[in-house]
């Protein structure tokens, strides 16, 4: 006997299902059907609308142009000067080393003559004192050295003398001893009495005298001659310390003048060639250190952007991204938006008071960023106006490109992130 598997009979099974109604079928309607095809089309459209469109994440920041070559920007001393003359003038092309400005920085005394000026005139009339007194040394060591050659010349000459008298008196000194001789012999024999031996005694005795005196005068001209040498081979370095001593006081004067000079007054000279612009002061001004007295521009330098990206925006910035810029002094309303790239990101974070001299307000740290602009000059009502170092703008940067979908599914990717 077979057990039964089902729960009903394999006959009452089959018996309802030849049923004469048969099975009941709802058929939609038409306008149904075309709206559930609609609603698959337009989520398909959405979904790939979704998936195909970007959204660009981008940052505002502002910045300021420069020459690419940067400018110099020209400063007085800490102290209060006021401003003697304005050498250079609004745009002019000056020269490196060329005077810009003339500012005096010396006090007044009670009858308001200026104390500066009378010390520096005390200070270069002793100046020229000192400078006659070095001429008039030179000239009387000249006149020094040419009495001590004359001297010699006149000693040597007088030795020269001396030695043909001693030769003289030395022939007539033989002489006289040969007569003497002769004399004594005579005398001996009894041929002369003693009275004309005595007198050639006495003229031997006298020629004697004169050869003696003859030589002690040559030698006394030989040390004469030996004392004017030694004083002409000394003469040059004695005259060089006399001179030295007045030549340093002289150099001690002129450093005095130049110190003085340099405290009272001073010159501001051009670091290099370029362009005056940005000239602040005029003659009779009051200045300090606190401001710029000028700019320097270079000639003929591109004009590039200089931007602070604060550091919370600086996270996806690279080099070779675009700018849209939109320059203060040409509304973008009107001007359109200008372009740009960036080409260098500084490394170093810079403080807000490391940037007290540029044109814009920075309140936070930030990169200095570098970027070139794609033309130098803005088209404004048919004309090319160049752009100017110092105008400033705001640009947007974009930071970071991704589809809708990706955006609004950010959320589930944070959550996945933190998860």
């Amino acid at each position: 006997m077979k057990m039964r598997t089902g729960l009903f009979r394999k006959e009452a099974i089959d018996e309802q299902s030849n049923a004469v109604e048969g099975r009941f079928l709802m058929t939609p309607k038409p306008a149904y059907s075309a709206i559930a095809g609609l609603l698959v089309v337009w989520i398909v459209a959405v979904a790939v609308y979704l998936n195909m469109e970007s959204y660009a994440r981008k940052a505002s920041v502002t910045g300021w142009l420069e020459p690419s070559h940067g400018v110099y920007k020209l400063y007085s001393d800490a102290r209060r000067g006021k401003v003697l003359d304005v050498i250079a003038s609004e745009g002019q092309l000056v020269e490196k080393g060329a005077p810009l400005i003339k500012i005096s920085y010396s006090s007044k005394d009670a009858l308001g003559h200026r104390v500066s000026t009378q010390l520096l005139a005390e200070l270069e009339s002793k100046q020229n004192r000192t400078h006659q007194s070095i001429k008039r040394l030179r000239t009387l060591h000249l006149a020094q050295q040419q009495r001590l050659e004359e001297q010699l010349s006149q000693a040597k000459h007088t030795s020269a003398t001396l030695k043909d008298i001693i030769a003289l008196t030395r022939s007539q000194w033989l002489l006289a001893s040969k007569q003497w001789a002769k004399a004594q012999t005579l005398l001996e024999q009894g041929h002369i009495s003693r009275a004309d031996f005595e007198t050639h005694s006495l003229n031997r005795l006298n020629a004697e005298q004169k050869l003696a005196l003859a030589k002690k005068d040559w030698n006394n001209e030989q040390a004469n001659i030996a004392a004017i040498s030694h004083e002409l081979a000394t003469l040059p370095e004695q005259q060089a310390n006399e001179l030295a001593n007045i030549e340093n006081t002289y150099s001690d004067l002129t450093q005095q003048i130049v110190s003085h000079k340099s405290n009272a007054e001073e010159i501001i000279y051009a670091p290099r060639s370029g362009v005056i612009s940005g000239l602040h002061v005029r003659t009779g001004y009051t200045v300090d250190s606190s401001r710029p007295l000028l700019t320097l521009l270079p000639q003929n330098a591109d004009i590039q952007a200089r931007i602070a990206v604060p550091v919370r925006s600086a996270g996806f910035l690279r080099e070779g991204q675009a700018l849209h810029i939109r320059y203060d002094a040409f509304p973008y309303q009107k001007f359109g938006v200008q372009l740009g790239e960036i080409v260098n990101i500084s490394s170093s974070l810079v403080l807000p008071e490391e940037l007290a001299d540029v044109p814009i307000s920075i309140s936070e740290p930030a990169y200095l960023v570098t970027a070139t602009l794609d033309t130098n000059e803005v088209l404004a009502y048919g004309n090319s106006i160049s752009l100017k170092a110092g105008m400033t703008f705001s640009a947007d940067v974009q930071l970071s490109q991704r589809t809708l979908m990706e955006w609004l599914m950010e959320p589930l990717y944070s959550i996945k992130g933190k998860l």
